[in-house]
């Protein structure tokens, strides 16, 4: 008996199941970096070499879609799983505005948060036990002011270049090492001012640092025009930005290998929009919802995958919260987090009216509208307020030059994307937001305050 104790005491170390290891997300959202200028994406220029490497082992996906085309009710979306009116945190007008103007909303503001009842993928991992960490480069509208920092143990907001943002990262990633955790990473390398340090082979152009802004009323003014050399170069700085903020991302993802937390954790690169580089007549974001703003680089690694695959079929912002729970096996079927997944055939966009800064501007009439955006198949349909609807073959006319005449074919995606509108239940706004000088000076830098229309 003695003896059958001591083989039973020599096979428990072997025989007791051994503990889960801990499961580890970083999320990477690149502030304003649009697809098409990705060499991942087929870009003629060498923009973006170590996305390339990790799509290698990941799932590329040709057809994301922004929720919105500017940063806060897209990240709203990528964390709620839910489209800007379900969450509310969006431009408000008209009588709503006015409501809200009666409650205490400042008249610099028009842009409501998220509101504080939404569960959020920071809030999910939260109550599994998880560290919960996020390093922020956008000090504008990723302020805690604007309901975003929900569900977060760590919120770091401080704008830098990408090596100094991935640096805090790893910071946190260092410490937590060795138990789950959830990190939200934003760059802002290709948001204004762009990130120009010269990068080679792309032509050096950088040394004029207010070019962006000397563009923006040549190229939103009708009475104005943009010389060809302009744009040239404004595309060189954009592209340069791309490059630069794809050589940090490498160093990145190759300390993630060294230190061995790489294999299996799950890795996603995103945008939250693009950027106009004056197509449309428009500069910049959050303007319009062509798809220069709406269509977003993905790159999801699941844990252990080291194979490429390659999706074609259309995902929003909204299933990203499913699509990283899918990964990591989770069994919350019925979170609010996957309202909107699995994926069915078609994603929504929308845009309300335009921020305060914009409205103000002399041409600001021209964005008092809101535009709804449904996409499936290969056709995009544009609801306006306005009742100019516009849709487009993506495939035959990928610019969005031509919109097609109405026939059959036009009346009925127009009609699809007017009931799957009709489905969603629209959020009333968050509480109100104070601006305070300091978010006024963040702002101001980034173009949302002050008179960003000042070419000096």
């Amino acid at each position: 008996m003695r003896r059958l104790c001591w083989i039973l005491a020599g096979c428990l170390p072997s025989c007791t199941p051994s503990p889960e290891p801990p499961q580890q997300v970083v999320l990477v959202v690149c502030d304003t970096l649009r697809a098409d200028h990705l060499s991942l994406y087929g870009y003629s220029r060498p923009t973006s070499p170590n996305l390339e490497q990790l799509a290698q082992e990941s799932t590329v996906y040709h057809r994301a879609q922004a929720a919105a085309p500017w940063t806060l009710p897209s990240h709203a979306s990528i964390f709620t799983g839910l489209y800007p009116s379900e969450h509310g945190a969006r431009t408000w007008s008209g009588d709503d505005l006015k409501d809200l103007r009666d409650k205490g909303w400042s008249e610099g503001n028009n842009v409501g948060p998220l509101a504080a009842h939404h569960t959020t993928l920071a809030e999910l991992f939260q109550a599994h036990g998880w560290a919960t960490g996020a390093v922020v480069a956008n000090v504008a509208y990723m302020h805690e002011r604007y309901g975003i920092a929900q569900g977060f143990d760590s919120y770091q907001r401080q704008r830098g270049p990408v090596e100094e943002i991935t640096r805090r990262a790893l910071q946190f990633i260092e410490a937590h090492k060795h138990e789950s955790f959830f990190l939200f990473v934003n760059l802002m390398d290709t948001h204004r001012p762009y990130n120009v340090r010269p990068h080679p082979p792309i032509p050096d152009r950088s040394s004029d640092g207010n070019l962006l802004k000397r563009l923006v009323p040549l190229i939103l003014d009708p009475n104005a025009s943009a010389s060809p050399e302009l744009l040239d170069a404004l595309k060189d700085q954009y592209d340069t930005a791309i490059a630069n903020l794809d050589e940090g991302l490498g160093d990145f993802f190759q300390t993630l290998r060294k230190d061995g937390l790489y294999d299996n954790m799950c890795l996603m690169v995103t945008s939250d929009h693009g950027e106009f580089l004056g197509e449309h007549d428009l500069i910049e974001h959050s303007k319009d919802v062509y798809q220069g703003t709406l269509h977003v680089p993905l790159i999801v690694k699941a844990p252990g995958q080291t194979k490429r695959m390659d999706d074609h079929d259309w995902i929003g912002h909204v299933h990203l919260p499913g699509l990283i729970l899918d990964a990591l096996n989770h069994s919350e079927t019925d979170s609010p987090l996957r309202s909107h997944w699995p994926r069915r055939d078609g994603v929504l966009s929308e845009n309300y009216d335009s921020r305060v800064h914009d409205l103000r501007a002399p041409w600001g009439d021209r964005f008092r509208r809101s535009r709804r955006v449904l996409v499936s198949g290969s056709l995009k349909t544009i609801l306006s307020s306005d009742g100019n609807h516009e849709t487009y073959n993506l495939l035959e006319d990928p610019q969005e030059n031509l919109p097609l005449m109405a026939d059959e074919t036009q009346t009925k995606h127009q009609e699809s994307a007017l009931e799957s509108f009709g489905g969603l239940k629209m959020a009333p706004p968050g509480g109100a937001v104070e601006l305070d000088e300091e978010a006024m000076r963040a702002m101001e830098q980034l173009g949302y305050g002050g008179n960003p229309y000042d070419s000096r």
